[in-house]
């Protein structure tokens, strides 16, 4: 007896020091509930609830969706759904902490979903089938009575963030496996009394053991450290049993009135309670349910429009657009915002269509059923009819499949909104419907465009095809769409620059201000970049202002990018395309033609030109008929007269020099023809610009594009002294008249828009004094239209008369900044030449610009073969030091600017729509990202470590948005200085450089906001 109470107390001592050596080291613990919440990942999923599908979200993780089986026609009682949601949620219970679940229940209205399933019912082969048939034909009887009734097929779907491949398989089993057994744990069908009954309770406990036992052995594999879940007692099942069979009785009284004429509302109301309810962890249940399991309930519409009311009561939009990748383009998700105005987020990803899989899987049950299909049945000698019907049906959906493949991938695009009731919820949902539909139809329509053909076309056909698509569509401009949605608000510059005497000044893009004048000339050579500077000027404003229409005419495809981003119509040269002009194009056959055959070809081409600006002008038929007169009776004898007049030169000197002119073979040829394009600009823009005002009344109504005022104009035509193409000089001159005329005449009828002309390379248009007039009276009235902000983009080259220069002259007075572009292989300058306070600049932009104050640190263009990046330099290089010491006659700002085409030499590298973020940030209107540089001014903080910080936040946003895409792209590229070219002068040897103030030691460093972050500011 002794011995057996000493082996006892040994044996107690032994495992009680077992259990303290053991217990806390191993992570031996109960569940307990938390207060912090889990984390948040609905908004970023595409909630279709795809089987058996994964979702890359922004943080790296892997989401994985399960559409819940077992969920069948009987689950159509609103209690019997939340009883198994509960046991569902009793069953998840058993996770380990950091795995969150989304449990979503949908319903369908759908009435053709059910008449498939009927119709596929509709031979019974067993009696299970033969009971569904007549269930769905009992509910098709009782939909075609009423269509308020909706069919409630009820599905679950469940989405649990996942750790990776491996965890996430042994994740799937356990799924499975709760979810077979949840629904095993199914109500009684006994009265309410009988309900309370001991043995149903007593089933009841004993089916949540087998459950539980069940899952914890599944859970043990999927610990993060050697935890498992505790064993439940016997109290706690008693408990957690009862508390399944109270939930129903407290929801009772809402759901007395689901009997009522549209039971709808009242049917889900009482399955959101009970959802609340679980949200909300009932005190009764706090102690044996710690984990909230987070729910919506929802519609599905024809599968693609979802409505969820979500725990806290909000009602959340969904709509899953599933279109080709040729539809979708980078304005679309720009002009769903601006156009709808509401709030919306969006989630895009690239689906195969037909999975590999799944073409395996049609292919073996064609061979399956090849095989029934030629044999004979027993005792009969033919083949069975139907069978051979199944092998043909089989066969056609391999085919279908196979040939699906053709196109290999779909773009699955998901918009989330919020709506305060039904109504709204439905409004919201047809707007979007009614734009993506028109959007694609406008797509349709302009298949012509190069970029499309470009986008086919360049699509291998084997399987790197979806490597293809998903490079084509994750351009820097798709990847910076969800960053640069419309922000509202008042506009803030911040001020960041200094001028010679440490004043900071400020400069807002959008409305062109600098202390209150609203006009700025971009300056430089032919390719110094003024082009793509202007496009993302252009960019800016226009996504965070997300109202503004384009009208483009581009003579070079310099805006083409802009112009799909923006979402404007454009004019692609293209000669095969009605809806677009080609000044620049002149097919090869042109020259064999006969001179007057060469002018009915122009004459065509011109003819197209003045169609489309009918097309923009929008006229009436009757005035689409009097511009084909006017087409016929100025413009071809124009075009026939100057042929004739030299024809000698037009049919040798100047064909010859158009052909050779890239190469510089005839310089005798070239000055020839460009003697020969003046002489025709003269002739023809004096005799265009006087047609147009013949007929100006046409352009008296405001000029429209899609039913609204266009805000923006481009007319990007090029310098006809330089580039001498006969065509050119028709085109533009009729093209610059016309529009000349209708902003002259409507710019006062935009009072309170923002409206902005850019005009590239002017010395076309500017050259007839006439034109010259309008154009200086209109900037000298700027400050009366106040809508009106402009910006020239002149090159300044050998060719510039003085003339011009004097033309020029009162209208650059009045710019408040100037950009300064200048190309040349040296960015920074020899000493010799800072001693002397001089640069390698063209000396004529230093000499017509010598009296606009200082030259500021911010922008310099890199352009490297065909390819212009921007990059910052700060305020190092001597240069620049050199001339914030110098003070000029006045205060206006001028930003120079030079492009470098032999190396970097600058201290960061960006590409131009990197650019646009960092101008987003340093001239803000309606700042996204006030934090990163607030409560930092100018003098303590210099542009270098400002745009440092601005440019690393690019790269992170840029790289969360690919993730979000579904694209792995590596690591975020940090921002590291670029090596300082040989000769540049150290900040120590910059003579008379002002003393720049640096952020002190231990400042503040704003963190760049991830992407999540930025849409929770959104939302």
């Amino acid at each position: 007896m002794l011995m057996t109470v000493l082996v006892s107390l040994v044996t107690v001592l032994t495992g009680a020091t077992l259990y303290l050596l053991l217990a806390k080291p191993l992570g031996w613990r109960a569940l307990k509930p938390t207060d912090a919440p889990l984390p948040a990942f609905a908004d970023k999923l595409p909630l279709e609830g795809i089987e058996n599908d994964c979702y890359l979200l922004t943080d790296g993780s892997i989401v994985g969706g399960w559409e819940l089986q077992g969920v069948d026609a009987e689950m159509r009682d609103p209690e019997e759904i939340a009883h198994q949601l509960r046991v569902l949620a009793f069953a998840l219970n058993a996770l380990p902490p950091d795995v969150e679940v989304i449990v979503q229940v949908r319903r369908t209205t759908d009435v053709t979903a059910l008449t498939k399933r009927f119709e596929a019912a509709s031979t019974p082969k067993t009696p299970e089938r033969l009971f569904l048939k007549r269930q769905w034909a009992r509910q098709l009887e009782s939909l075609s009575r009423s269509d308020d009734v909706p069919f409630l097929d009820t599905r679950l779907y469940l989405f649990v963030r996942l750790g990776g491949e491996k965890r996430g398989a042994t994740l799937s089993q356990l799924l499975v496996s709760a979810v077979t057994n949840a629904f095993r744990v199914r109500r009684s069908d006994a009265s309410d009394s009988d309900v309370e009954t001991d043995a149903y309770r007593e089933d009841l406990r004993q089916k949540l053991l087998y459950f539980h036992e069940q899952t914890r052995g599944l859970v043990g594999q999927l610990a993060a450290g050697p935890y498992a879940p505790r064993r439940l007692t016997n109290v706690d099942l008693d408990a957690y049993a009862k508390s399944l069979l109270w939930a129903p009785e407290r929801m009772r009284a809402g759901y007395a009135a689901s009997r009522r004429p549209d039971p709808t509302r009242e049917t889900w109301a009482t399955v959101d309670r009970s959802l609340r309810l679980l949200a909300r962890q009932d005190p009764e249940l706090r102690q044996h349910f710690p984990r909230t399991l987070r729910s919506q309930i929802g519609d599905v519409y024809y599968e693609a429009f979802s409505d969820y009311v979500a725990c806290d009561g909000r009602l959340i939009g969904l709509m899953r657009l599933s279109v080709a990748p040729d539809v979708v383009f980078p304005g679309m998700m720009a002009g769903f915002r601006s156009a709808l105005q509401f709030p919306l987020t969006f989630t895009a990803r690239v689906r195969s269509l037909h999975k590999a899989a799944e073409l395996d899987r049609l292919r073996k049950e064609v061979e399956r059923r090849n095989i029934t299909a030629n044999t004979k049945a027993p005792g009969s000698a033919e083949l069975d009819r139907g069978n051979i019907e199944n092998y043909q049906e089989a066969v056609q959906r391999y085919d279908d499949a196979r040939d699906a493949t053709q196109q290999f991938f779909a773009v699955e695009i998901t918009l989330s909104y919020e709506a305060k009731t039904d109504v709204e919820l439905k409004e919201r949902a047809d707007a979007i419907t009614a734009y993506f539909t028109a959007l694609r139809d406008a797509r349709m329509r302009r298949e012509e465009y190069g970029a499309d053909r470009v986008f086919r076309e360049s699509l291998p056909l084997a399987i790197p095809r979806r490597d293809a698509a998903i490079k084509l569509m994750t351009d820097e401009i798709v990847a910076l769409l969800p960053v640069f949605i419309p922000w509202h608000g008042a506009s803030t510059p911040v001020r960041i620059y200094r001028s010679a005497t440490g004043d900071p000044w400020a400069f807002n893009p959008v409305d062109r201000q600098v202390t209150g004048a609203q006009h700025s000339g971009t300056f430089g050579k032919t390719g110094a970049g003024k082009g793509v500077l202007e496009q993302l000027m252009c960019l800016y404003p226009a996504l965070v202002e997300g109202s503004c229409d384009y009208i483009i005419f581009d003579a070079g495809g310099t805006y083409k990018k802009a112009a799909a981003v923006l979402g404007g119509a454009f004019f692609e040269p293209s000669a095969s395309s009605k809806e677009a002009i080609n000044p620049l194009y002149i097919s090869p056959l042109f020259y064999r033609l006969t001179p007057n055959d060469q002018a009915d070809y122009l004459a065509e081409h011109l003819k197209t030109a003045v169609n489309v600006t009918i097309e923009l002008a929008r006229p009436l038929p009757t005035d689409a008929a009097r511009w084909e007169a006017v087409a016929a009776e100025v413009i071809t004898p124009l075009i026939r007269a100057g042929i004739a007049e030299h024809r000698e030169v037009f049919l040798h000197d100047v064909v010859q020099s158009l052909r050779t002119y890239s190469g510089g073979e005839s310089q005798q040829a070239i000055d020839d023809a460009r003697s020969l394009a003046q002489a025709l600009k003269d002739y023809v823009h004096d005799e265009a610009t006087g047609s147009v005002g013949r007929y100006a009344h046409l352009f008296d109504r405001p000029q429209s594009f899609d039913g609204g005022t266009a805000d923006f104009i481009v007319i990007d035509v090029f310098n006809v002294q330089t580039n001498a193409t006969l065509l050119s000089a028709f085109v533009i001159s009729t093209l610059a008249g016309l529009a000349w005329t209708r902003i002259l005449r409507n710019a006062t009828g935009t009072e309170g828009r923002f409206t902005r002309i850019t005009l590239d390379e002017i010395a076309a248009i500017i050259g007839n004094p006439r034109v010259a007039t309008e154009v200086d009276r209109l900037y000298r009235q700027g400050r009366k239209f106040r809508a009106i902000a402009a910006a020239l983009l002149q090159g300044i080259g050998d060719t510039v008369k003085p003339d011009f220069k004097a033309t020029l002259t009162p209208i650059k007075e009045q710019m408040a900044v100037r950009f300064f572009l200048q190309h040349d292989k040296s960015v920074f300058a020899s000493q010799a030449l800072v001693d002397d306070g001089m640069t390698n600049l063209d000396p004529r932009i230093f000499e017509l610009n010598r009296q606009d104050g200082y030259f500021s640190d911010v922008l310099v263009a890199q352009r490297t073969g065909l390819t212009t990046r921007f990059a910052t330099v700060p305020l190092v290089p001597v240069p620049f030091e050199n001339w914030l010491a110098t003070t000029g006659p006045n205060d206006k700002p001028v930003l120079i600017a030079w492009t470098a085409k032999y190396g970097p030499g600058t201290t960061f590298n960006l590409s131009p729509f990197e650019l646009l973020f960092v101008l987003a940030q340093i001239w803000p209107h309606g700042a996204m990202y006030p934090a990163t540089i607030a409560g930092v001014s100018a003098a303590q903080f210099p542009p270098d470590d400002t745009v440092r910080r601005i440019v690393q936040v690019a790269r992170t946003e840029l790289h969360d948005c690919r993730l979000a895409l579904g694209i792995d792209v590596g690591p975020v590229t940090p921002v590291v200085d670029a090596p300082r070219p040989a000769g540049a002068v150290t900040p120590a040897a910059a003579p008379h450089a002002p003393p720049t103030a640096r952020v002190p030691q231990g400042a503040p460093r704003v963190p760049a906001r991830s992407f999540a972050e930025v849409q929770r500011r959104r939302q």
